[in-house]
């Protein structure tokens, strides 16, 4: 699987598009769902595919937190925010710790499983890493009744050091009858009177809900689905699984 450059030489943009400071709504719903669960605060969390860790920049607070990302280059972003969390590279398909948590997460990186296999694989290890009566909380993102053909969004920031970046964010579904979809990003960043254009594209997974969560079973969860508590664009479901 190739790397996007987000994740890559252009990982230095990911706090202007994905700040920590975007996070404490959801990361409050995600913590409850673990209590509700019986995931008490204090307990050990494995944040799979954790990316820059801006979502584990409140979730530190109340879990110990491990964070497991295939892109160094993302955890050494995650490492200068939250330098008390533990991260460690590896691919959330067939990673193998070898001990176990009292939760695992998997929040935005399920956007990148583009065949039901990689599910069965992520499950698996979400499986493995969690002891009896554990808790694995899912939150897709990218739902096929949610998907906008062609949807467009825009901002821009200043990162550190002076540069200013409008970032262009394009969605596009090139064939209907298959589960991939391409997310276009475009970054035009301005330095010191200088302008320039990077381009990157992003293959993602497009599912509907009950392909997701099927294979839950498969792996010996039993799951529920919560529907959107966060006031999200597009809205996102919650899936609260448990292994018994």
């Amino acid at each position: 699987m190739n790397t996007p450059r987000l994740y890559g030489d252009l990982s230095w943009v990911w706090p202007l598009l994905s700040p920590a400071e975007d996070y404490p709504e959801e990361a409050a719903v995600i913590r409850s769902h673990f209590v509700q669960a019986g995931v008490p605060d204090g307990a050990r969390l494995l944040h799979l595919g954790c990316g820059g860790g801006s979502l584990d920049h409140h979730l530190k607070q109340h879990f110990k937190v491990t964070g497991l990302d295939c892109s160094a280059a993302m955890l050494a972003r995650a490492a200068e925010v939250n330098p008390e969390v533990e991260y460690i590279v590896g691919d959330m398909r067939d990673a193998a710790l070898g001990r176990t948590f009292d939760a695992v997460l998997l929040h935005d990186a399920q956007s990148y499983l583009t065949k039901a296999e990689e599910f069965a694989d992520v499950y698996a290890t979400a499986a493995r890493h969690l002891k009896a009566g554990g808790v694995f909380v899912s939150a897709p993102e990218a739902l096929r009744e949610h998907f906008v053909q062609d949807r467009v969004t825009s901002s821009t920031s200043q990162a550190q050091g002076g540069a200013h970046v409008t970032t262009i964010e394009l969605h596009h579904d090139a064939d209907p009858t298959d589960h991939v979809f391409e997310t276009t990003y475009m970054f035009v960043i301005r330095r010191e009177g200088h302008q320039r254009v990077e381009v990157d594209v992003h293959q993602k997974g497009l599912w509907d809900l009950d392909e997701i969560v099927a294979p839950m079973a498969e792996a010996g969860f039993v799951a529920t689905v919560s529907r959107p508590e966060v006031s999200s664009a597009p809205p996102r479901v919650l899936i609260t699984a448990v292994k018994p």
